[in-house]
């Protein structure tokens, strides 16, 4: 005996075997009706119930590159200009239907998930400065109130007067839930001294990678 599937009318029924049939006669049934959505897979709840589920897309759907691109001096809490995405061509861009958005040093997130997030602080500096930040924050409220949520830290213990250059990195992971109230920064700390934020618009010394790893 066959099941022979007819998905030409919309609905769904419960099948239950035959009272009689013959062993090669064919026994019909129509399918839940799909929304249209790419991905989808038929399930059932264990009760004979059918209904169509999309999966999730896998693998990485977004990945974003930015970067300082002149230099800053002292502190900058927080980083308010000077923000470029990577565009050395043909290699830099964004991975996705589109990146994040920047206003004013703050970023705005182009869908919901988890984030990994990888930044660096590249700086020079003659003086003698136990400690130099580069630290990450994070809104729920549109900016009202922000969250320091980790940062990369670096020191210059020389003081001898010569220049020395140093880079720290650090990174994140956080669930974003709501685009429009939930946005990110950078700030730029150092202890004391003359401290220089390295920027540079040919290539990534100071600056972060994005990626979207995940439904939240």
């Amino acid at each position: 005996m066959t099941i022979k599937l007819n998905g030409s009318t919309a609905g769904s029924v419960a099948l239950d075997a035959p009272a009689s049939t013959t062993s090669n006669a064919d026994i019909s049934f129509k399918l839940p009706v799909a929304d249209g959505s790419a991905g989808q897979v038929l399930t059932t709840d264990g009760s004979g119930n059918l209904s169509w589920v999309t999966l999730p897309t896998p693998g990485i759907t977004m990945a974003d590159s930015w970067r300082i691109h002149t230099d800053i001096t002292n502190n900058a809490q927080p980083i308010t200009s000077y923000w470029e995405r990577g565009d050395v061509s043909p290699w830099e861009g964004y991975l996705g239907s589109t990146g994040l958005t920047e206003s004013s040093g703050v970023f705005t997130f182009p869908s919901t998930g988890w984030y990994f997030v990888h930044y660096s602080h590249d700086f020079r500096t003659s003086s003698d400065v136990n400690w130099v930040y580069m630290g990450l924050e994070l809104t729920n409220d549109s900016g009202s109130n922000w969250t320091n949520l980790s940062y990369a830290v670096g020191n210059n213990g020389y003081g001898d007067g010569d220049t020395t250059y140093h880079l720290s990195c650090q990174t994140s992971i956080f669930d974003i839930t709501n685009v429009s109230t939930q946005k990110m920064r950078f700030y730029v700390e150092r202890q004391t001294g003359t401290v220089i934020t390295q920027g540079n618009s040919n290539r990534k010394q100071t600056g972060f990678d994005i990626f979207r790893i995940g439904d939240t």
